[in-house]
């Protein structure tokens, strides 16, 4: 029963320093596509560093967060489209209105 007990609390500790990635990769500014970029992030790690442990986790952890990713991403691409368009007009204009 102790070694049990030992097992699970170990088991216990590496699962809360591993950290939840998903929720992690969601405040990052640099990729619009919020869809299930924990799990996305544990791909391009290759399980590195032992965060393999956290995978599953994050796989779920991103499914329950479908609701609010797919709209936020959503919005990300068109904002960002949204300003690179406004962004090629201004050149334009500033094309055309030098000699």
């Amino acid at each position: 029963m102790r070694f049990l007990l030992l097992v699970l609390c170990n088991v216990l500790i590496l699962l809360l320093n591993t950290g939840c990635v998903s929720i992690g990769t969601l405040s990052e500014k640099e990729h619009n596509n919020k869809v299930f970029s924990g799990t996305i992030r544990h791909m391009e790690l290759s399980c590195d560093h032992g965060i393999c442990v956290d995978l599953p986790f994050s796989l779920v952890t991103d499914v329950v967060l479908l609701p609010v990713t797919i709209p936020w991403s959503i919005y990300n691409v068109s904002t960002d489209s949204a300003q690179k368009y406004i962004k090629s007009q201004e050149s334009q204009i500033k094309d055309i209105s030098e000699p």
